[in-house]
């Protein structure tokens, strides 16, 4: 999936990008720390212009600037909301209780439509859909609702079978290992916690920001897998998930990185 630079300023000010340090302070974007670390790569900042970047997300009213005193600092705006659950709605539901229920689609969409086909792929896994087969695809989440419109839009009803379920053939570990690759997940999560873990240990005893490249490495990373991540329901996933612990110990080092460079 390919994430644009604003849409991680929107994700960040809405509180989607949890991960970020200070969220809840949106005036860090401005110091020279967040100039590296908010967002893709660091290279990319200098060649699109931040704050020609905030410019354009407050002249299209997505955020707006808010005065404290006198300081300063970025809010989003509810089009800017509307904007990021349009294409990321699966981050409003995550931390939403599973209900059991399973929502399966199964379409057959001829050759002659392959960019419908294509574009109801891409809807599916915007959505946190999984491909559980060839064209049967599955989510725990309730969003039938922005599927049918697509549906109704582009008129293939017909070629559609959408039913929810909560008993399925497979048991749900095997559901969701299946339709979202998760042991491949799970492995460079553990991998990026070690690494990160590394320069926790160096770091202890020195006193050094020559590591500040290889954070910025894999602050990218974790955030190439957090938009690779279906953000499934906790009650779905393995009990040694290791996103979680990964992301407090990538929070710990923004905070040192952030005080010592």
């Amino acid at each position: 999936r390919r994430i644009r630079l604003y849409e991680i300023l929107l994700l960040s000010l809405g509180g989607f990008l949890d991960f970020i340090a200070d969220i809840k302070d949106p005036l860090g974007i401005y110091s020279n720390y967040y100039k590296n670390f908010y967002g893709y790569i660091p290279n990319r900042w200098k060649k699109q212009n931040f704050y020609r970047l905030v410019k354009n997300q407050i002249d299209n009213k997505t955020i707006k600037k808010i005065k404290n005193g006198e300081n300063e600092y970025l809010k989003i705006t509810n089009k800017g909301l509307r904007k990021i659950n349009q294409k990321f709605y699966i981050y409003s539901l995550r931390k939403i209780p599973w209900d059991g229920v399973w929502r399966v689609i199964i379409f057959d969409i001829q050759e002659i439509r392959k960019t419908l086909r294509n574009s109801f792929r891409r809807l599916l896994k915007n959505l946190g859909f999984g491909q559980l087969q060839k064209s049967v695809w599955i989510s725990p989440y309730p969003v039938f609702e922005n599927i049918n419109k697509f549906i109704e839009d582009n008129k293939f009803s017909n070629e559609v079978i959408i039913f929810e379920t909560t008993k399925l053939s497979l048991a749900n570990k095997d559901v969701i290992k299946n339709a979202w690759r998760i042991d491949s997940l799970k492995k460079s999560y553990i991998e990026t916690y070690k690494e990160l873990f590394k320069i926790k240990n160096i770091i202890k005893v020195k006193n050094t920001s020559s590591l500040s490249k290889d954070f910025k490495r894999l602050h990218k990373k974790l955030l190439d897998l957090l938009f690779n991540d279906p953000q499934l329901p906790t009650k779905l996933l393995p009990k040694d998930w290791p996103k979680n612990k990964t992301l407090r110990l990538l929070r710990e080092l923004i905070f040192y990185f952030k005080n010592n460079l």
